[in-house]
């Protein structure tokens, strides 16, 4: 339908597109390098616990063996097998180990923390990689989107029947109509308006009849089929449950292939916002019946205190 070209700064770079996909590119490589940095950081702090673990099972076996050979130098000592200075120089290296053993343990709670800290960071940069990741593809997918708003295509097939402003150079701003269509369709219906005081008496599926212009009809009674001639036979397919604000409800009529003339003249003919003129029928009754109603000023359709009581029924039951 029309070409336009965006006058939005931000967007008007002939290369747009490209250094966009350049920045994802780049910021994708960059996030990446990111997630494998903290993984190798996670990577080594796991190993520093390990080998903490290590030096710290080394710590217990060596104070363990200390005070084996303490104790061992204080009973030989005690028997006067070994020289005072045994057992002071066994104490020290129990101490020694002892000593060692706490410096392992503390060492190995380090190391536990900084597995939890290093684990921490890596999740809340895999996340903020994903986040950047994705503002990258977002941004990227609109200027796509907005480089392809440059070729206004038509919604659906049908017919161009004016256009807003024609020529080059025209200023559009959003919003604004450009041109008007009329979609190509095999399907027909009619709309019709009637009051409030017939909307109530008018549920889907009611036959009605219809007078096109164009066509001449003659119509003395749209119920008596035999004095009626050129008119077309449709059924109720919509009734609005509003108004259109001044107290008409429109009422679309489709095709009734089951009555007379029930297949309307083809498209070429029947043409978007012609007029047409519609009679919905209601119940069949006698002329007499009918005679006696008119004259006594009585609505077309009365309902009983029979139907209306089962009608009720019905309501309450669904409602339950």
């Amino acid at each position: 339908i029309a070409v336009l070209q965006d006058l939005n700064v931000n967007f008007m770079d002939t290369e747009m597109l490209a250094k966009i996909q350049n920045v994802r590119n780049n910021t994708i490589k960059s996030e990446e390098l990111a997630i494998q940095t903290a993984k190798q950081r996670t990577v080594q702090a796991i190993q520093a616990l390990l080998a903490s673990e290590a030096a710290l099972d080394n710590a217990m076996v060596e104070s363990s063996t200390a005070r084996t050979r303490y104790k061992r130098a204080e009973d030989l000592t005690k028997e006067g097998l070994a020289a005072t200075r045994d057992v002071e120089t066994a104490l020290l290296v129990l101490q020694k180990a002892q000593a060692d053993s706490v410096r392992s343990e503390t060492a190995v709670e380090s190391a536990k923390r900084n597995v939890d800290a290093a684990r921490f960071e890596e999740n809340r940069i895999v996340q903020q990689a994903d986040l950047r990741i994705n503002e990258a593809d977002l941004r990227l997918g609109n200027a796509f989107q907005r480089q392809g708003a440059s070729i206004v295509l038509a919604p659906s097939d049908g017919t161009v029947v004016n256009v807003a402003h024609v020529g080059t150079g025209q200023m559009f701003k959003e919003g604004d109509m450009i041109a008007r269509i009329v979609p190509t369709s095999s399907d027909q219906a009619v709309e019709i308006l009637i009051n409030s005081r017939d909307a109530a008496i008018v549920d889907v599926g009611r036959p009605v009849r219809l007078q096109f212009s164009g066509f001449p009809a003659f119509v003395f009674n749209p119920g008596w089929d035999k004095f009626t001639l050129n008119t077309f036979g449709g059924k109720v397919a919509v009734v609005d449950a509003v108004d259109d604000g001044s107290g008409y409800y429109r009422v679309l009529v489709v095709p009734d292939s089951t009555q007379p003339q029930g297949t309307w003249p083809p498209q070429r003919y029947l043409r978007q916002g012609m007029p047409a003129t519609g009679w919905i029928l209601l119940n069949e009754v006698s002329l007499g019946f009918e005679l006696w109603r008119q004259l006594n000023g009585f609505p077309p359709v009365m309902p009983s205190k029979k139907d209306a009581s089962s009608t009720k029924s019905k309501s309450d039951g669904k409602e339950k």
